[in-house]
Parts: C-alpha cells; sequence; structure tokens
C-alpha cells in the first residue's frame, strides 16, 4: 500500500538506519501506522533491524542492493503466490473428477 511504499523508499534514500519515531515525524504517519507498515515491510524481508550501543530503540534501514532488493521480491513472491498455487493445483490434479465439468477442468491442469 501507498504508506508502506512511502516508509520503504525513505529508508531506501535515507544516509542512516532511522527509528520509527523518526519515521513518523519526517512522514508525518501515525506511529502506529509507521508500526504497521514496518511489520510489513519486515514480513517481505525488505528492511533490516538495526540496534545502536546506548540506545533501546530499534533502527530499520533498507537494502541498497538493487539485486538483492528484486531477488528477495521474487523468493518472497514465490513463497507467498506461487507455491500455494502449485499445492493448489498438485491437490486438484490428485482428485479423481466427479462430472464431466471436473475431467475437463483437470484435463486443462
Amino acid at each position: 500500500n501507498r504508506t508502506v511504499g512511502q516508509i520503504y523508499a525513505l529508508l531506501y534514500i535515507a544516509d542512516k538506519p532511522l527509528c520509527a519515531d523518526e519515521i513518523a515525524e519526517t512522514l508525518e504517519f501515525s506511529r502506529s501506522n509507521v508500526s504497521m507498515g514496518l511489520k510489513e515491510l519486515q514480513a517481505w524481508r525488505l528492511v533490516r533491524l538495526r540496534h545502536q550501543a546506548g540506545d533501546r530503540r530499534e533502527y530499520f534501514e533498507a537494502p541498497s542492493d538493487v539485486w538483492e532488493i528484486f531477488r528477495v521480491l521474487a523468493e518472497e513472491r514465490r513463497r507467498r503466490e506461487i507455491e500455494p498455487t502449485l499445492s493448489m493445483l498438485r491437490t486438484a490434479l490428485l482428485e479423481t473428477p466427479k462430472t464431466d465439468a471436473e475431467r475437463h477442468a483437470q484435463q486443462r491442469m
């Protein structure tokens, strides 16, 4: 979504890791929206968590290597979208069709 994209863009262009409060202040987002956006980016493995000595806050940064970003996106899309679809198709192919429509659909798969 747009919020996640803006958070990612800020982290990508930032010259240092940023904490959630800095992100919220810079983008004028609520702290809760930033927190949800960061969790989504972490789930996609598009941001890294960093800690700074003497500071209990969590800091975030985006990878700078565009090829690493593409690789991570491709892996995550495969894991989230392609693999479940293939699994569902395999299951459907193993089932015995009961109607002509099911037989036709199975042949098309």
